[in-house]
């Protein structure tokens, strides 16, 4: 018999095993760690956290620079390209003013002096004055403008703070669909994989990048579909609208539900309709208030956005550097990722939802200029 201090009294005392005769609180403590250390499933939820703990680091960071003076950079370009547009003027005549006066100053350079991006937020546009905002050059089609414009008709400072919030929620989100994605411990894989790359949503904070918000709206997208929610997979396609070169293609997913006899034709033309109204209507509203037909807009933004081909990453550049000319490299593989992720609606349209969403997701990071936080 052991009493309360571990020791032994009575009968069977004479015949007790000596490792139960010491079996106090620090001794079963001593076992519960070794058996702990012991299991593999131990193990992997330290790393888990571990994991956890440094991709929160790297958030923190992201978030800290994206507030910062020089923070969110490319998303102040679309701020000022914003607000020249709310003034009723062509972004790039007004970069194009921006340029020459540059020239005449400091030949080949640029101005002495810009006013920071809170002067900039705070007086410029409201006189009218665009000779000194900081050149920014168009990389979004005149209809991103329109669906951006709750984001960005605030003070830059808290376009930055809501841009912010609006992507911690987005990832909290995502890591939550994450974990239910798959049962058990592959559902915890899953977290482990979802958060590897991390840094680079990291760096898309810092630099002002929609990135997570778009990701969001595919998972949004993929939920309405499997679903068949109309309006809910017309308001993500919407959304998707705003980045082309990360979301156009995800289209071609609204035809797998009449594919796989899960919805009617009627469906999918609703939401092709819907998120045309709203490209087309946004499109027309910017060329009616500034002067520039979308022709000459997108002619504009292709013929800037050439200098980033060599400064991306994937296929791009590999075949301007074989190809005599970037401009027919740039359409090429744009034709190439739509048809092959048209082709790969139809080929695998009895797989899961999911696998459409991941070949079309590859590809996209192929068929358009991109960087790793993009």
């Amino acid at each position: 018999m052991v009493d309360e201090n571990g020791s032994t009294k009575g009968k069977g005392a004479r015949g007790a095993s000596p490792q139960l005769a010491v079996s106090g609180p620090g001794e079963r403590r001593r076992r519960e760690s070794s058996n702990f250390a012991s299991t593999p499933g131990s193990w992997a939820l330290v790393l888990l956290l571990l994991l956890l703990a440094s991709r929160a680091l790297f958030l923190a960071d992201g978030a800290i620079g994206s507030l910062g003076a020089d923070g969110s950079g490319d998303l102040f370009g679309r701020y000022t390209e914003f607000q020249w547009v709310r003034a009723g003027q062509d972004p790039y005549r007004a970069l194009l003013r921006l340029r020459v006066d540059a020239e005449r100053r400091i030949p080949g350079g640029v101005p002495a002096s810009l006013p920071s991006r809170e002067e900039i937020a705070v007086g410029h546009f409201a006189d009218g004055d665009f000779s000194e905002v900081n050149p920014a050059l168009s990389h979004y089609p005149q209809w991103s403008y329109v669906l951006l414009g709750p984001l960005l008709l605030v003070p830059w400072p808290v376009t930055k703070w809501v841009l912010l919030g609006l992507q911690l929620i987005a990832f909290a989100g995502l890591l939550w669909w994450t974990r239910r994605l798959l049962d058990g411990w592959w559902g915890w894989a899953a977290v482990f994989v979802f958060l590897l790359p991390v840094h680079s949503w990291s760096v898309g904070l810092v630099v002002g990048q929609l990135s997570v918000l778009v990701m969001g709206a595919q998972v949004l997208l993929l939920r309405a579909l499997a679903a068949q929610r109309l309006s809910l997979a017309t308001g993500s396609l919407g959304w998707l609208a705003v980045k082309p070169t990360s979301g156009a293609l995800f289209g071609w997913c609204l035809l797998l539900p009449w594919l796989q006899g899960r919805a009617s034709r009627r469906f999918v033309v609703r939401s092709v309709l819907g998120v045309g109204a709203v490209v087309l209507g946004a499109t027309i509203a910017v060329w009616a208030w500034t002067g520039v037909s979308p022709w000459s807009w997108l002619g504009h933004v292709y013929g800037d956005n050439q200098w980033a081909v060599n400064a991306g990453y994937g296929i791009l550049p590999l075949l301007d550097a074989a190809a005599p000319q970037v401009g027919a490299t740039t359409v090429g593989a744009a034709l190439v990722g739509f048809l092959v992720s048209g082709a790969s609606v139809w080929f695998l349209r009895h797989s899961s939802l999911l696998v459409h969403f991941a070949v079309v997701g590859f590809v996209s990071r192929f068929w358009a200029y991109h960087r790793h936080y993009d």
